[in-house]
């Protein structure tokens, strides 16, 4: 039977509220966090740290570190697409008091995307031809930690069913007390079946590793639901 994921909270908060901020808040031990590059924060990567949780966190492109150890690639590393496996300290200096120890960095091909002209839209955020994965999982092995990453988009997935499946893609009202009815109520209906075994939607869930937890948000209208899930 393949493992499911499944949201396991839902929060409510201003469109412009700082995400890193509200997962700092909620954090718990034993955790794997898999997050994308809004949530590469040195504080935010710390806190994890320190309680004793583990982190895979994508990071942006032009990211500042000093490497200290390359590490050999496996036959199976490279067949999962990556390019490089590095023990680096992550920022400069200056920020050696906020990350205290050094970190492990990923370099993982993938499709480049690059920014549409200037009458084609934006076409969201440009992507070279690889992914900067920070994490503090030093000992396992880098296609595996490549593949936790991909899970990820368990959550983007999440989000399109939420909005388009489920009918969220636009507000019924702007009470915050409206806005939680039509969040908590589809979603908590959407993710029971899902709980009990149950596959609704191949498009809403999909298999990880025992334990492992994904954080992010979307912003609809003037207010910005953060979900946080596992794999089970």
């Amino acid at each position: 039977m393949p493992l499911h994921g499944v949201p396991v909270d839902l929060d409510l908060t201003a469109a412009k509220a700082d995400e890193r901020k509200n997962l700092l808040g909620r954090l718990l031990p034993g955790r794997v966090y898999v997050t994308d590059r809004g949530y590469a924060g040195f504080v935010l990567l710390q806190a994890i740290l320190d309680l004793g949780s583990w982190f895979v966190c994508r990071l942006r492109d032009h990211s500042v570190y000093e490497v200290l150890e390359e590490r050999p690639l496996t036959t199976e590393a490279q067949s999962a697409g990556v390019l490089c496996d590095q023990i680096v300290w992550l920022g400069g200096k200056d920020h050696r008091r906020d990350l205290k120890q050094p970190v492990r960095i990923l370099q993982i091909a993938c499709k480049p995307h690059y920014k549409r002209g200037e009458h084609g839209g934006d076409g969201g955020p440009a992507q070279g031809k690889y992914l900067l994965i920070a994490t503090n999982l030093l000992e396992l092995p880098a296609g595996v930690v490549a593949l936790i990453y991909r899970q990820r988009w368990t959550i983007e997935l999440f989000f399109r069913f939420f909005k388009h499946i489920l009918g969220c893609r636009h507000l019924l009202s702007h009470r915050p007390n409206g806005i939680q009815i039509q969040v908590y109520a589809p979603g908590n209906s959407a993710s029971t079946p899902a709980r009990n075994g149950i596959t609704t939607s191949p498009r809403s869930i999909a298999a990880g590793p025992r334990g492992g937890i994904w954080n992010t948000s979307a912003a609809i209208g003037r207010w910005r639901i953060t979900a946080t899930g596992k794999w089970m």
